[in-house]
């Protein structure tokens, strides 16, 4: 009769030292895991802070400001202002111009996503002026002298990192400066206003009597801030590109100055405005 061979195993001391390797093994890789993971958080973060930064400049070329920081960052909707400005047109001051706003700025986000960083908190927005050398902080209602081109906006955007606190030591920032784009956009303008003041004085030249045309755009006891269409139609054969400033507004006339102005981004048709652009302004 032949004997049934035995089966041999592992033991259970077997099994259980095997275990323990796995095991010590597992805990050995889980910081690596974690660090790993917060690795690929901050990038995700930077990369989202940069295409924000991206649509901020779009932002600011349209409307001639940034939006400003909310009054309630934790509680954020489509309207108010802040990062949910980029999605949906602001419905709180300071509202765009009528025509203005030509967003969304960003594709394929949503609000929850674009307010919030790779830990699931809310960007810190900060708005200043007068940086580097006199940083003065602006609240959620200090709206005055946001559309003046001549005053440098600093828009920094904050996440509070891995540890959510502020200043904590791992935050990560990015931050938007107004003053390279209102120096391109003023510069666009410039380009124009220059070839319509050319044509202006090929016409005087000319004795086309253009000039005299404009001394008569503005009314008797206008006030001194009041601007007139300069029967801008009159130079059609130059082109919109040409007779428009950046934001697409006609140039305008004023008698008492004898300049053309642009009106600058946020629409307003007089020369108090401060974002309005005289020819003076831009060095014509």
């Amino acid at each position: 009769m032949q004997k049934e061979k035995k089966l041999s195993g592992f033991s259970l001391l077997e099994v259980l030292i095997a275990t323990a390797i796995v095991g010590i093994m597992a805990a050995a890789a889980v910081p690596f895991v974690l660090e790993l993971q917060e690795v690929m958080d901050i990038r995700k973060t930077q990369d989202q802070l940069e295409r924000i930064s991206l649509a901020l400049e779009l932002y600011f070329t349209d409307i001639g400001t940034f939006p400003v920081t909310s009054s309630d960052p934790s509680n954020l909707s489509a309207g108010d202002q802040g990062l949910p400005a980029l999605l949906y047109l602001p419905t709180i001051a300071p509202i765009p111009a009528v025509g203005a706003w030509d967003g969304p700025y960003l594709q394929e986000i949503n609000l929850e996503r674009l307010v919030k960083d790779a830990w699931g908190n809310n960007y810190e927005l900060i708005l200043q002026r007068g940086c580097p050398s006199n940083c003065i902080t602006l609240s959620g209602s200090d709206t005055a002298n946001l559309y003046d081109l001549s005053i440098d906006l600093t828009l920094k955007l904050i996440s509070h990192g891995p540890d959510g606190v502020s200043q904590g030591g791992d935050d990560i920032e990015a931050e938007v400066s107004s003053g390279p784009i209102a120096r391109r956009l003023k510069l666009d303008t410039k380009k124009r206003l220059e070839v319509l003041m050319a044509e202006v004085g090929n016409r005087t030249i000319n004795n086309e009597g253009y000039l005299g045309t404009l001394n008569g755009m503005s009314s008797p006891g206008d006030p001194p801030c009041t601007l007139r269409n300069t029967e801008i139609s009159s130079f059609s054969e130059l082109g919109s590109y040409f007779t428009q400033d950046t934001w697409g507004n006609s140039f305008q006339w004023h008698d008492d100055t004898r300049q053309f102005y642009s009106v600058g981004p946020n629409r307003t048709d007089d020369t108090c405005n401060l974002s309005t652009l005289s020819t003076s302004d831009l060095g014509i």
